[in-house]
C-alpha cells in the first residue's frame, strides 16, 4: 500500500509541476505514518473475524466495508487540520504550500488503495494462511505478545473505559498546563525557528557628505573592537573577517548599498558546534564596545541565519511623498527602539547628497514657463544635449554640447544661468524660480506602484 500511495502522489506531483526537494520530502516522511495506520486498522480488523470462523472474502470485504466510517473520518479530519497550510502567503507560504498538497495526495491515495485494493491482498493472503504453520520463534513471539495483550493492555483499556470520565478530566487538565507553560513563557514558541549561521556583518552608514576619512577611521574601530570582543569572550572564535568602505549591507546583510558613507565588516566565526558562544553574545558585547560618532546615522551589527528568510520584523510604509514616507520610518524606528529586545533597527530608504529643488516663481509662471521646460533647459546645460551621433570603426561616439566642466561643477554658475523664453529672450534662472535646499536620498524605492519604505528589526530572543 505504501508503494502504490507514495507512486501516485509522484505521479500527481510531476503533472502539478511539482519537483523532489526538503519540503515535499518532509511531507512525504509525515505522511508515512497516516497511511500505515489506514493499512493496519483495516488489516487488524479483517484478520480477526478471519480468525473467528468467517471465510477469507467475507472477512477482507467486511473488514474494508465497517472500517470504511472510521478510517474516512480520520484521513478527512487529518486532511483539514494541512489545509489551513494553503492560505499562507509569501514566501512563507511558497516554502510550505508542498507540506498540505503532497500530504492530502497521499492519504487520498492511501484510501483509494486502503478500500479497493487492500482487501484483494487480504484474501489471498488468509488463504495462505490457512495451510502455514508458522515456526518456532514465530509461535513464542505470538504468545508473548498475545500474553502482554490479554494480561497488561485489555485491563488497562478495561479500566479507562470504566472510568472515562477520569480519563477525559485527566486529558483536559494536561491540556490546561501545556497552554500554561506557553502563556507563562515557560514554553517558548517559534513559528519558523532561525539555524544559527557563521557569518556577522556590521553596517555603519554616515550622513551623505562626510568626509570619506572619517568612515574609514570608524572601519578601522569597528575592526579594532572585533579582536576586542574575541578575546574578551574567550578568543579564537574569528575565523577571518573582511573590511569594506565605500559600502554597506541592510536587510540582514543580504542587500547591498554603495557610497562614501557607508563601511561594512563581515565576520566569518567558527562552527556554532565548537563554540559556546552564540552570535546574539557576541553581537550583544561587540555593539556595547563601539562608540557613537558625530554624522553616524545607522550602525547595525546582524547575524545571517538559515532559518526563515528575512528579518524578524519588516514593516513597509506606503504614501505619494518621499519625506513623508521617510519622517514616518524615522517615528516608527524611534518607537521600536524603546522595546527591550528590539535592535539592529534601520530603513531601506537612506538619505543622499543635499539637493537644490526649484519652483517657478509668480514671474516665471507670467512669462509663460513650466517645470517641464526649465527642467530640460537645465539638464541640457548641466548633462547635456546631443548634438550628433557618427560611428568611428566600430566605435559609436555621441557629441553632447553642455556647459564646460569648471561650469557645471560650481554651484554659483545657477546665478549666472539665463533660460530662454519662447519668444527668444532670456531671463536669469533666479528671477523665474524658487530654489529650496533639501536633504535628498540616495534610494527610493516602491511597492505595487507607490512609493515605500521598509523598516527592518532584530528580535534579541
Amino acid at each position: 500500500g505504501i508503494p502504490v500511495s507514495f507512486m501516485a502522489t509522484l505521479a500527481i506531483v510531476y503533472v502539478a509541476g511539482g519537483s523532489i526537494n526538503m519540503i515535499s520530502m518532509f511531507a512525504l516522511i509525515m505522511a508515512l505514518g497516516i497511511i500505515v495506520d489506514d493499512a493496519i486498522v483495516v488489516g487488524e480488523d479483517a484478520l480477526t473475524h478471519y480468525q473467528r470462523g468467517e471465510g477469507s472474502l467475507e472477512a477482507a470485504e467486511g473488514g474494508a466495508r465497517r472500517m470504511f466510517a472510521p478510517v474516512m473520518s480520520s484521513s478527512l479530519t487529518t486532511i483539514a487540520a494541512f489545509i489551513p497550510l494553503f492560505a499562507i502567503s509569501g514566501i512563507i507560504g511558497k516554502l510550505l504550500g508542498d507540506i498540505p498538497f503532497v500530504i492530502v495526495c497521499v492519504i487520498i491515495a492511501s484510501l483509494i488503495e486502503s478500500f479497493f485494493v487492500l482487501p484483494g491482498h487480504l484474501r489471498h493472503s488468509f488463504k495462505g494462511l490457512a495451510h502455514q504453520q508458522p515456526g518456532r520463534f514465530r509461535r513464542r513471539w505470538d504468545a508473548g505478545f498475545e500474553r502482554f495483550r490479554d494480561q497488561r493492555f485489555r485491563p488497562l483499556v478495561t479500566w479507562a473505559v470504566n472510568n472515562r470520565m477520569a480519563i477525559v478530566a485527566l486529558a483536559l487538565a494536561t491540556v490546561i498546563v501545556l497552554f500554561g507553560l506557553l502563556r507563562g513563557g515557560r514554553m517558548g514558541f517559534s513559528f519558523f525557528p532561525n539555524v544559527e549561521g557563521n557569518i556577522i556583518v556590521a553596517s555603519a552608514t554616515f550622513v551623505a557628505g562626510t568626509p570619506p576619512d572619517r568612515v574609514v577611521a570608524f572601519a578601522g574601530e569597528i575592526e579594532k573592537q572585533l579582536y576586542a570582543t574575541d578575546q574578551a569572550l574567550g578568543g579564537q572564535l574569528v575565523r577571518t573577517h573582511n573590511v569594506a568602505t565605500g559600502r554597506g549591507f541592510f536587510s540582514n546583510g543580504r542587500q547591498e548599498q554603495t557610497g562614501d558613507q557607508f563601511a561594512s565588516l563581515t565576520v566569518e566565526l567558527i562552527p556554532s558546534d565548537q563554540r559556546d558562544v552564540r552570535n546574539e553574545a557576541f553581537i550583544r558585547e561587540w555593539e556595547d564596545r563601539l562608540p557613537r560618532p558625530p554624522g553616524l546615522e545607522y550602525l547595525t551589527i546582524t547575524s545571517r541565519t538559515g532559518g526563515h528568510p528575512g528579518r524578524d520584523l519588516e514593516i513597509r510604509l506606503t504614501g505619494q511623498d518621499a519625506t513623508t514616507l521617510k519622517n514616518a520610518a524615522i517615528e516608527l524606528s524611534d518607537a521600536l527602539a524603546v522595546i527591550p529586545g528590539v535592535q539592529a533597527i534601520e530603513d531601506d530608504m537612506p538619505y543622499g547628497p543635499q539637493q537644490l529643488v526649484f519652483q517657478l516663481s509668480a514671474l516665471g509662471e507670467s512669462l509663460g514657463l513650466s517645470v517641464d521646460e526649465v527642467s530640460r533647459q537645465l539638464r541640457a546645460a548641466f548633462d547635456g544635449e546631443l548634438a550628433q551621433i557618427f560611428n568611428e570603426g566600430d566605435d559609436e561616439i555621441e557629441v553632447r554640447v553642455m556647459l564646460p566642466d569648471r561650469e557645471r561643477h560650481r554651484l554659483g554658475a545657477l546665478e549666472d544661468f539665463n533660460v530662454f523664453l519662447a519668444d527668444g529672450r532670456t531671463v536669469p534662472l533666479l528671477s523665474v524660480v524658487d530654489l529650496e535646499q533639501r536633504r535628498g536620498f540616495k534610494a527610493v524605492r516602491h511597492a505595487e506602484g507607490r512609493l515605500a519604505v521598509t523598516v527592518y528589526a532584530d528580535v534579541n530572543k
